[in-house]
């Protein structure tokens, strides 16, 4: 029978930690990367979202914390057909916001625009100090 000393028992016990610990973030990074799309009572009136019809404007926050790809994506419009595929954590906030959700804290949204052109390198102007899942938002 072999011996073990508590030196080995020690590394061991930190080795299943760090397993343990690696094991309960992926976890978590699988939940956030679940696809939040909530459509609720939204289909049931009729409303679109992912249509060649539908198109959108991406608002940034413009502030020291704003992130390098939001950055990039701020005053772009996209149609309907292509925010699945840009944005597949998008979650709905209402028939005119979409919660974009670029990354895990992001702040940023989709705005439903009526004509791509009128949008084009514009700020909405749009209060954006509210929280996900907030309906205060102040146009």
């Amino acid at each position: 029978m072999e011996r073990v000393n508590s030196t080995q028992s020690q590394s061991t016990l930190r080795e299943v930690a760090a397993v343990v610990a690696a094991v309960v973030y992926l976890e978590e990074l699988l939940e956030w990367q679940t696809p939040k799309i909530v459509f609720e009572d939204y289909l049931g009136q009729g409303v679109s979202y992912f249509s060649e019809h539908d198109w959108w404007y991406f608002q940034a926050i413009s502030d020291d914390r704003t992130c390098w790809d939001c950055n990039g994506w701020d005053k772009t419009t996209f149609t309907g057909e292509e925010l699945l595929s840009v944005f597949p954590y998008l979650e709905i906030g209402d028939e005119n916001t979409i919660l974009a959700w670029v990354h895990p804290h992001c702040r940023c949204i989709l705005i439903r625009i009526s004509d791509p052109l009128d949008y084009l390198g514009l700020d909405l102007g749009v209060s954006l100090d509210w929280m996900p899942g907030s309906d205060n938002i102040i146009a």
